[in-house]
């Protein structure tokens, strides 16, 4: 192009500008831009190389709904862009196991990964498989398979529940725990077991504890796992065990004051940074949500104590059928008919969006057009 001249090629736009545009592009635009040009083409093919450069802009979780069961020949799920006012959908297809079936127990999402866990028997022991998928770019692996009880075939009587680092589950700083309740009724006794894996390990590590403990609800933050158990979360009780090295695993008993008494089946904690937060659903009637009271545990002057939270700021949290993830209104382009934060978001029993204010306490609820699912997980969308 001569001086003084006007390009009117797209393929013409400085590289420096270009990058300006792509990173304010979100996933789908993102990959779309492909199509202007060979070096629009090369702008993203380069960005997903290396993992890193140039990455499209952070958006709104999909709301990614499950199928009632995955044994249909082919079964698929849907993300909903509730972004969009029609809410646009998209249907991936659900992977194989191993085994070459379609089977799965539980369905997680982890930093835009989806990941499919499946309890299996295999010559006299009880196993767990995770296996770890990436909607978008297509790159799947599975753990090392984790033996989890010995004896007799108890698939159906096994509670698994893991819980992930916020790092990218394919990157070296990567930490899954996995803990695993039995139930044995004709001895009248549990037998619990927690474990974690790094990648950096490349094998899991059996964590030692207190077989009366039965711990439900983790969360992970700096090398060390905070536990709580179900039956004791209204004494705000926390054991934290520092992971740091897989050879010698210590712990502590964190004993803070007492949360106040709430009606509710369940709590869920979750990490906003370096602070851990307890959510608590109220839930009088079984399946209907009427509110939700959060805590924050402050560990602040050598104690510790939970503090009930009515203001999040601009923190908007994500609850579904596997826990709570936190994002900021800030950071993310929230749809407006929503909420602009302080606020708890989920996918109810009537198949329909419903978000709680913090604020003035009241349950707004927004109708999903089309929607087929009984459980709902929140998928960020991720190259890599």
């Amino acid at each position: 192009m001569g001086q003084g001249e006007v390009s009117n090629s797209w393929s013409d736009i400085p590289q420096d500008l270009l990058e300006e545009i792509v990173r304010k592009l979100t996933l789908v635009d993102y990959l779309n831009c492909r199509r202007v040009c060979q070096s629009w083409r090369r702008i993203v093919k380069d960005a997903v190389a290396t993992k890193g450069t140039c990455p499209p802009a952070r958006q709104f979780p999909f709301l990614m709904l499950l199928p009632p069961n995955f044994q249909n020949k082919n079964p698929v799920t849907t993300l909903l862009d509730i972004t969009q006012e029609n809410n646009t959908s998209y249907t991936i297809p659900i992977p194989q196991t191993w085994r070459g079936c379609f089977d799965f127990d539980r369905v997680f999402s982890v930093q835009g990964w989806v990941v499919f866990q499946k309890i299996y028997y295999k010559e006299n022991w009880n196993y767990d498989l995770l296996l770890f998928c990436n909607p978008v770019s297509g790159e799947r692996f599975e753990l090392p398979h984790l033996p989890l009880f010995q004896g007799q075939d108890f698939t159906h009587k096994i509670y698994v529940k893991p819980v992930f680092s916020t790092a990218p589950p394919n990157s070296s700083d990567f930490v899954v725990v996995l803990c695993a309740i039995l139930y044995l009724p004709q001895e009248d006794r549990w037998r619990h077991q927690l474990a974690f894996y790094k990648v950096t390990d490349k094998k899991w590590a059996l964590i030692p504890t207190d077989q009366s403990q039965r711990f439900s609800e983790f969360v992970i933050l700096d090398r060390k796992l905070y536990a709580m158990s179900m039956l004791l979360y209204k004494s705000g009780c926390v054991t934290v065990f520092n992971l740091t090295d897989s050879n010698n695993i210590t712990f502590e008993k964190l004993e803070p004051e007492r949360i106040q008494p709430v009606l509710s089946r369940t709590c869920m904690l979750a990490r906003d940074g370096d602070e851990i937060l307890l959510v608590v659903p109220d839930s009088r009637i079984i399946r209907e949500i009427t509110g939700f009271c959060v805590f924050k545990l402050d560990m602040m002057c050598g104690g510790s104590r939970w503090i009930e939270v009515d203001d999040l700021g601009d923190l908007v949290l994500l609850m579904d059928s596997a826990g709570i993830q936190v994002i900021s209104a800030k950071d993310i382009n929230l749809p407006r008919k929503l909420s602009e934060g302080n606020c708890i978001i989920f996918y109810s029993v009537e198949r329909d969006l419903k978000v709680f204010s913090l604020k003035d306490k009241r349950i707004r609820k927004f109708p999903l057009s089309q929607v087929s699912g009984d459980r709902s997980l929140w998928l960020m969308p991720s190259l890599w």
